[in-house]
């Protein structure tokens, strides 16, 4: 058994990033993948969720082929973009797109409910 580690994931609006950590803190890997933002004409801002699932993949693998191993897996950390949201199905797996925290196709109603933004 080697040295327990931490798999840690930020998922922000331009990349996401996976990284293994130490116990001590020392950075043990750490990989990058760019994401790509889709705009709408009438204000929307979307992300893929099936991209942020093969970046968590790959990274992982990456992390793990890096010489992490998996039985020594402490914990998982994850931190996310502020305010997006995943419509979710029934069965549990994304609807459509992710609406990052800068889609704005709400701001008339939000407007109108409350008197601002």
């Amino acid at each position: 058994m080697g040295a327990a580690w931490v798999l840690a994931l930020d998922l922000g609006t331009s990349g996401l990033k996976v990284g293994a950590v130490a116990e001590s803190g020392e950075l043990l890997s750490v990989t990058h993948a760019d994401l790509s933002t889709s705009f709408t004409d009438d204000g929307g801002v979307e992300q893929d969720t099936g991209s942020w699932w093969e970046g968590v993949r790959a990274g992982v693998a990456e992390v793990i082929v890096g010489g992490c191993s998996p039985e020594d897996l402490l914990a998982v950390a994850i931190t996310g973009q502020y305010g997006s949201t995943v419509p979710v199905g029934a069965d549990g797996e994304p609807a459509g797109p992710c609406l990052i925290w800068a889609d704005d196709r709400g701001a008339r109603w939000t407007k109108a409910a409350f008197g601002g933004p």
